[in-house]
């Protein structure tokens, strides 16, 4: 999830709230929590996504969660507002796992019958 993502999940978080969460707390996101994207894949999100058009003429590259970074950002953010994003986080990746799960199960029982 980009940096931008969690700030505008319909709650208003301040955009710089997960950037100082980050600066403030290095040990609490190791390597492999927060990623930043190289200029590639800024292209590439630019191009195949609308709502990153803005991002298009910026000098910044943006900042990525993996799901473990996500989970630490919720720890360290403490407003009312970042619970209602961490719940609604949480949520999204219980989604996400159940999708997966009804794809992957099908597809198991599919290989099963055909060996």
């Amino acid at each position: 999830m980009l940096l931008f993502e969690p700030a505008k999940i319909k709650i208003s978080l301040s955009l710089s709230s997960p950037n100082e969460a980050v600066r403030n707390n290095p040990d609490k996101f190791p390597e492999g929590y927060v990623l930043e994207t190289s200029q590639d894949e800024k292209l590439e999100l630019v191009k195949n996504f609308d709502r990153f058009e803005k991002l298009k003429h910026s000098t910044a590259f943006p900042t990525a969660f993996t799901e473990k970074g996500l989970y630490m950002l919720a720890t360290v953010l403490k407003s009312p507002e970042a619970t209602k994003a961490t719940i609604e986080i949480v949520e999204a990746f219980a989604k996400i796992r159940q999708l997966q799960n009804n794809i992957v199960t099908p597809r198991r029982k599919l290989l099963t019958l055909s060996s």
